[in-house]
């Protein structure tokens, strides 16, 4: 089994962390609920895959500011994941 590169955000915004639901028919972890992220692409830079990931889920632009934590962990479907959290800000969008 091939193991991938996972990045997570946990943003902070107004003091409040955005948790997102995950799809009922999802192959891991099946409506649960969990900071955005996911897998990264082979080779990916894990800040620009996060604010990728970030982006298709939520439609948000993030600023990813400092690692949080490391973990290592098995998914339901048996693919081996190392998976980052970022501490990230949702990133204000100035008018030009």
């Amino acid at each position: 089994m091939e193991a991938r590169l996972g990045a997570k955000a946990f943003i902070v915004n107004d003091g409040k962390i955005l948790l997102i639901k995950r799809r009922s028919n999802d192959v891991h972890k099946p409506g649960a609920w969990e900071i955005p992220g996911g897998r990264l692409e082979i080779g990916e830079d894990p800040h620009l895959g996060l604010k990728r990931e970030v982006k298709e889920e939520t439609q948000l632009d993030i600023k990813v500011l400092q690692p949080l934590s490391v973990n290592y962990f098995t998914r339901d479907d048996g693919q081996i994941i190392t998976g980052i959290v970022f501490v990230c800000t949702k990133q204000r969008n100035y008018p030009e």
